[in-house]
C-alpha cells in the first residue's frame, strides 16, 4: 500500500498513463576472469505495473525474471513523471483584416460610394429632350424603311 498523501497528490493529471512503475535492483556480478564493472541499478526489465483508479492506493506488479539472490530480492515503487499537458486551442475566427473577403468588400464599398457621388454631382441635363429622342431614334428607322420600300424589299402597309 501506498501513503495517503502520496496517492492524493498524484490522483489527478495522468489521463490514461499509470502514475507509479515498479523497479527492483539489480546487483549484477561479472563472471571469474572478465573485467567488465560491477552493475548496480535500480531497473524496470522484464516487470510490468498495473494500477487501478478504483483502488489508488494499491499497485501490482509482475516481474518475469527474479531478481539477483544476491540483492535480496528489494522491490520498490517508483513515482512517474507526469505528462506534458498540452491545451489545444479552438481555430481563430476566419475575420481577420487581412482576410481576402474583408479587403474585396472595403473595395467595393470605395467604388460604389465613387460610383454614386459622380453621378449625384454629374450633369443634369444629360438625357435629351423628347423631340431630341425621336429625331434621334426614329428618324433613321424611317429613313431605312422608305429606302426598302423603294428598293421593293418591303410593301407599304395599308
Amino acid at each position: 500500500r501506498l501513503d495517503p498523501d502520496v496517492v492524493r497528490e498524484r490522483r489527478w493529471g495522468f489521463g490514461s498513463e499509470i502514475p507509479y512503475h515498479v523497479a527492483w535492483w539489480q546487483d549484477y556480478l561479472p563472471k571469474i576472469g572478465v573485467k567488465p564493472e560491477r552493475i548496480r541499478r535500480w531497473t524496470r526489465e522484464n516487470c510490468s505495473t498495473e494500477w487501478n483508479s478504483i483502488q489508488d492506493d494499491m499497485v501490482y506488479a509482475r516481474c518475469g525474471r527474479f531478481p539477483t539472490p544476491g540483492a535480496g530480492s528489494v522491490f520498490a515503487v517508483e513515482l512517474a513523471e507526469r505528462p506534458s499537458f498540452v491545451v489545444e486551442l479552438p481555430p481563430p475566427k476566419n475575420s481577420h483584416i487581412h482576410n481576402v473577403v474583408s479587403y474585396f468588400v472595403c473595395f467595393l464599398m470605395i467604388r460604389l460610394w465613387s460610383l454614386f457621388y459622380t453621378a449625384k454631382r454629374g450633369d443634369r441635363g444629360f438625357w435629351p429632350a423628347a423631340k431630341d429622342l425621336v429625331t434621334i431614334i426614329f428618324v433613321p428607322a424611317a429613313f431605312r424603311y422608305q429606302e426598302r420600300v423603294r428598293k421593293g424589299q418591303q410593301k407599304r402597309p395599308r
